[in-house]
């Protein structure tokens, strides 16, 4: 029998792609106003070079009391980002018992338990969140919520998620409709 490779976790997407879009997009301006320069240096359209009359506004200027804490500021946001690029990425799913790799998102987890949940005689409504660890199941019942009905609701969706390798610990509140 041949032996089947797993297969890579899903990940969340790292906080720095998020900061390499924005960043890319700042460049793109740069280099628009870099060729707008060019363009106005070379004569082919009107108008005042931007960059070379700022330089030159700035040419005699002494610096101002607040520049030291602009550099730390700037320093501190430096290392901030740095943080945020070599930070890991969030797991955002759990694995499925199967010989390939098969995983479920905690998003479909948590649709999953609702699901479950809103077929248990009694409950009227159920919303879901979930982590690796814990599914928390927030029901609305008719009625008042009892132990009994908090059980079948645990059952069922204890059911639904047999399949997961690691199945996160279910917590269940229930609240009574009015």
């Amino acid at each position: 029998m041949t032996q089947v490779r797993a297969g890579a976790q899903p990940l969340a997407p790292a906080g720095a792609s998020f900061l390499g879009a924005a960043s890319a997009v700042l460049l793109i301006a740069l280099g628009a106003l870099g060729v707008r320069e060019a363009l106005v240096a070379a004569g082919w359209i009107g108008g005042a070079p931007w960059i070379a009359d700022t330089v030159t506004a700035a040419g005699g200027s002494t610096p101002m009391p607040w520049t030291p804490f602009a550099g730390i500021a700037a320093g501190i946001a430096g290392i901030a980002l740095v943080v945020v690029a070599l930070k890991p990425r969030r797991r955002r799913a759990l694995r499925a018992n199967a010989q390939t790799a098969v995983y479920v998102d905690l998003t479909d987890i948590a649709r999953i338990a609702s699901a479950a949940a809103e077929v248990v005689p009694g409950v009227v409504s159920a919303r879901s969140t979930a982590s690796r660890r814990t599914l928390t199941i927030r029901c609305v019942v008719s009625g008042t919520a009892d132990a009994e009905l908090q059980d079948a609701v645990n059952r069922a969706a204890t059911t639904e998620l047999a399949a997961l390798q690691r199945a996160p610990r279910i917590r269940v509140r229930m609240t009574g409709r009015e």
